[in-house]
């Protein structure tokens, strides 16, 4: 299980990177900075694809979309100064509660018959 969640890791990582690509391929025009969004959201979709195989896509899907969000949220404001406002801040961790609930109630209602293929 420990490997779908690093391949899960670098869907994150690697969407977050593809969607900052994808503003300063949108602001210069060049064509590698689109070249290199393409090739990172495609690796990021590629990752989350094999973590996938044993976390099951509600919970993953949360997870990678709901970092993500907040990880180019968080990167936006910290770097690119966008205006942290208070219902930015909250939406951040309203998302972040929400991934936990979300992954911890997993756990609590896996189902025995359910079965997962193993990552090779």
């Amino acid at each position: 299980m420990g490997l779908a969640w690093v391949f899960l890791l670098m869907a994150i990582v690697t969407e977050v990177a593809g969607t900052m690509s994808m503003g300063a391929s949108g602001h210069t025009g060049n064509p590698w900075m689109y070249a290199l969004m393409f090739l990172l959201i495609s690796l990021s979709y590629t990752f989350l694809s094999f973590a996938l195989r044993k976390i099951s896509v509600g919970i993953a899907i949360a997870i990678w979309e709901g970092l993500g969000t907040s990880l180019i949220a968080f990167i936006s404001m910290v770097f690119l100064n966008e205006r942290a406002s208070s219902q930015k801040i909250a939406g951040i961790v309203l998302a972040l509660l929400g991934i936990l609930l979300l992954h911890f109630g997993e756990k609590e209602a896996e189902t025995p018959g359910l079965k997962k293929r193993k990552l090779k």
